[in-house]
């Protein structure tokens, strides 16, 4: 690497794979992230997109530094969104039940846990109350859109310009503008049809049924998932909650590069206090200090 500052992605393994739906054979294309240093868990990462877009690769930034950084070996996977299911055929939970279940038994000696991001982060909280007690040891959303109706109400407000309560007092500190949130929430309901779906599935994961400790990790400023879409979370699942100041909802798609503000250390201390294990040292940081003598 000669004098070039290392890179998360240095410190990565990368594998492209297939995971077979066994309910009702679909393929679903994944990419394994695996840490060249100690693996200390597995974790399946979903990936966020208005509930209708993304991919595998839609969140690589995080995915690698999660993986190099704090010893988890990631899979994403190309599941079925509203880009071509729906919310009631339950056909993207089945697919990342499946993939769910492929890592679980991969590295079935290593502690399982869910991440998600944006939207991923209700198919996140959803996945730990279907899988069986006991499985997923931890959950971190980032940044989740998990209560997607709250949502939706908060994106109408900003498409009519209208304010949630009728004194005039705008209790929404940061808003998307008209055009925007109308593009959000044209994606929102190609997956949620209709607004009884949309409070349907927040029901859903109002409650952490399976008490799995949480993470919790947002941004002060983020105008896609407003404190009000996320309050519940705070009450009812987050074991620990982290805010990051001034950001946005980027941060769900990449760590902030101003290591003062990163969140993967965060991450690091909450790993060790629910596995119970020694501090993880990435392996670049091993490295250096072998070249220093």
């Amino acid at each position: 690497m000669g004098n070039q500052p290392a890179k998360p992605g240095d410190y990565v393994n990368t594998e492209e794979i297939v995971v077979k739906n066994e309910r009702d054979g679909n393929k679903i294309p994944c990419k394994v992230w695996k840490p060249k240093g100690r693996i200390r868990a597995a974790a399946l990462f979903i990936h966020g997109g208005m509930f209708s877009n993304g991919d595998r690769e839609s969140h690589s930034l995080v995915a690698e530094s999660l993986a190099a950084q704090t010893g988890i070996v990631i899979i994403t996977a190309t599941f079925r969104d509203g880009s071509s299911t729906t919310y009631e055929t339950g056909k993207s939970i089945s697919d990342l039940i499946a993939v769910a279940e492929y890592l679980k038994k991969r590295y079935y000696n290593e502690p399982f846990g869910v991440i998600g991001s944006s939207s991923g982060g209700w198919f996140a909280l959803k996945l730990c109350n279907e899988m069986d007690y006991g499985q997923v040891k931890f959950c971190i959303p980032l940044c989740p859109v998990s209560h997607p109706h709250a949502r939706a109400v908060y994106l109408n407000h900003c498409i009519q310009g209208t304010t949630p309560l009728s004194s005039g007092k705008d209790l929404y500190y940061v808003r998307h503008s008209s055009a925007k949130a109308q593009e959000i929430l044209r994606s929102q309901l190609q997956f949620f049809v209709s607004y009884k779906e949309m409070a349907m599935a927040s029901e859903e994961v109002q409650e952490n049924i399976h008490k799995v400790p949480t993470l919790l990790i947002l941004g002060s400023a983020d105008a896609n998932v407003p404190a009000q879409v996320t309050q519940h979370l705070v009450e009812t699942w987050a074991s620990r909650t982290v805010i990051v100041g001034g950001a946005g909802h980027e941060i769900s798609n990449a760590p902030p590069a101003d290591f003062t503000q990163s969140y993967i250390p965060d991450v690091e201390r909450f790993l060790r206090s629910v596995l119970k294990d020694e501090p993880y040292e990435p392996l670049w940081k091993s490295e250096k200090r072998l070249a220093e003598g």
